[in-house]
């Protein structure tokens, strides 16, 4: 949001607008950065538990907190579901995008910018 012209302004207000949510859904750039987080989650192994709590860290700064990690767990499980049994490397880099492409384009994230 911009200030008046005539007016001064030290700090600007931090808002959001409607046409954030579908740009940052659709955006090459995020998309391929969302990629690269999820395999270098992959990468690290060790299951999901450590995997979440570096992603975490890495996207927020903070830990997992206890519901999102119910969250989290839910909608991977939903999409092994959803992409069949096989937890080929391909399916698992699939999935993992998906999430950090959806924390890359939450709130949190962007107001933390």
């Amino acid at each position: 949001d911009f200030t008046q012209p005539a007016e001064f302004a030290g700090r600007r207000e931090v808002t959001a607008v409607p046409t954030q949510a579908p740009f940052l859904m659709n955006s090459r750039v995020i998309k391929e950065c969302a990629h690269d987080l999820a395999e270098r989650i992959l990468k690290r192994g060790g299951g999901d538990d450590p995997q979440l709590e570096w992603l975490w860290l890495r996207v927020f700064n903070r830990p997992i907190e206890t519901t999102e990690r119910a969250d989290v767990t839910t909608f991977i499980k939903s999409l092994r579901g959803d992409l069949g049994s096989d937890q080929s490397p391909a399916t698992e880099l699939r999935i993992w995008t998906e999430l950090c492409h959806s924390l890359l384009a939450s709130n949190e994230f962007l107001v933390r910018l």
